[in-house]
């Protein structure tokens, strides 16, 4: 992508997340061969492992572009035929934490990670909207009306980089902490923020 996927082609994605969290993934361009029952060339989204789920979806259009796991573990089959490429599709996926409000949303791509925070939720909580920061304080956030967005870079703020397997994860940790101005007992918040990306891959 954005160039015309191969004939005969199987590719499988794993994505997990924490325990308890849930995973959510967006389509945003989906260009396959066009079928009414998507027989030619499709995706399907498994809500669990491969090998094992039994609830699956099968898209070929950008119609069903948004789906919510009942886990934190999820599948993607692509699969095309023998005649008849395109230029396939782009995806993302965010991590979804208890009570799935989407106070956080994490969304995870091939160079950066995008972590917004609710600022009706941090206020909810004591905190102030610039009181929020990354593992580098001088990795500013956008603050929109609604949320604080940190864009962060997998190779600067203070993001870590780990190898597990044929995987690497990137983590970093969001801080916010009570006004120092203020008597109280309340701890600073910690929100660490995780994407695993497969190696010589791409979603």
């Amino acid at each position: 992508y954005p160039g015309n996927y191969p004939n005969n082609a199987q590719c499988i994605w794993e994505i997990q997340v924490r325990n308890n969290d849930l995973i959510e993934l967006s389509f945003s361009d989906l260009r396959l061969e066009y079928s009414n029952n998507c027989v030619y060339d499709f995706i399907e989204i498994y809500d669990g492992p491969l090998q094992s789920s039994t609830s699956r979806r099968r898209i070929c259009q950008i119609a069903n572009s948004t789906f919510t796991s009942s886990s934190n573990f999820i599948a993607v089959l692509f699969s095309s035929d023998h005649i008849v490429t395109n230029a396939g599709f782009q995806a993302y996926f965010q991590s979804i934490a208890p009570p799935y409000n989407k106070s956080v949303t994490l969304t995870c791509t091939s160079d950066a990670m995008q972590a917004a925070v609710n600022r009706a939720y941090l206020e909810s909580l004591g905190y102030s909207t610039w009181s929020l920061s990354s593992n580098d304080r001088y990795c500013y956030p956008q603050v929109t009306g609604t949320h604080v967005i940190f864009n962060i870079s997998y190779n600067r703020c203070g993001t870590v980089r780990e190898v597990d397997g044929s995987s690497i994860i990137y983590s970093n940790t969001l801080r916010a902490y009570p006004p120092v101005s203020l008597i109280t007992r309340q701890k600073k918040l910690n929100v660490d923020i995780r994407c695993k990306l497969f190696q010589n891959t791409s979603l």
